[in-house]
């Protein structure tokens, strides 16, 4: 039985478009690996606006969420002008958007996501993969301009297993949010 965890969705995004909006936002941050491009109401501080949203949202040390996934409802200021938030506006139910970059070689812990993700690719190589242990399935997503949805609610990581870097820009579909209660 095979399960189907990636698909392509039918989005007229222009890649060109999105790749010369990630690279000026990713110069003007010193291409740190990750850059929230919606956080929160609360987040007052630049600083707040653009990591708020990055990494895991679950307190490891002290076993909670520090955030909801529906709690980045505020698309970053300083990023209304560039055609990631003209994506961003066609996207129904989205929660956090941002853009994720991996150096090579490198892998992230295997994990469970809170929701389907939709992944929109900027720089990836064919080195770059998917891997769902539990389920058996390796993936590749292209660089093709078009949109995909990939269901990490399955345990999974990703792996650069090149010395390139690998852009996607992520956003959490809400209408596919679960909960977990973590011990």
């Amino acid at each position: 039985m095979s399960i189907e965890i990636i698909k392509q969705l039918n989005y007229d995004f222009d890649l060109d478009k999105a790749k010369l909006a990630v690279m000026k936002i990713l110069e003007e941050h010193n291409f740190i690996p990750q850059i929230g491009l919606t956080h929160s109401p609360k987040a007052t501080t630049a600083e707040e606006k653009i990591l708020e949203s990055t990494g895991s949202i679950f307190d490891f040390d002290n076993k909670e969420f520090k955030f909801k996934e529906t709690d980045f409802t505020v698309f970053n200021d300083a990023y209304k002008g560039t055609y990631l938030y003209e994506m961003y506006k066609s996207m129904p139910n989205i929660g956090r958007f941002r853009i994720m970059t991996m150096d090579g070689p490198k892998c992230y812990t295997s994990h469970r996501d809170l929701s389907k993700r939709y992944h929109f690719v900027i720089e990836t190589n064919p080195d770059c993969l998917f891997l769902f242990p539990g389920i058996k399935q390796m993936h590749h997503i292209p660089m093709d301009g078009n949109l995909y949805i990939v269901d990490t609610r399955y345990k999974h990581t990703f792996v650069n297993g090149s010395r390139k870097r690998r852009i996607h820009v992520v956003m959490d579909d809400l209408s596919s949010l679960v909960q977990y209660a973590v011990k």
